[in-house]
């Protein structure tokens, strides 16, 4: 995978987010949406070791400290 790729998924994973800051149960459904980001930064890890975890977390949405949320 390339960045490019990385970039999309990214992109389509920060709309989840916003969705997800909009629901009633903000907190479940922002946990949701972090379980989701980190199982593709470990899929993207497996596929291309130069993969950095924080930097996708952060293009995602959620804050550098360990992905926290936005």
């Amino acid at each position: 995978m390339t960045k490019k790729h990385f970039i999309a998924v990214a992109s389509d994973v920060r709309r989840h987010v916003e969705v997800a800051q909009r629901q009633p149960d903000v907190d479940a459904a922002m946990d949701a949406v972090h379980v989701m980001a980190k199982a593709y930064c470990a899929v993207f890890q497996r596929a291309n070791p130069l993969f950095d975890e924080e930097r996708f977390m952060r293009a995602c949405g959620f804050r550098e400290e360990k992905g926290d949320r936005p």
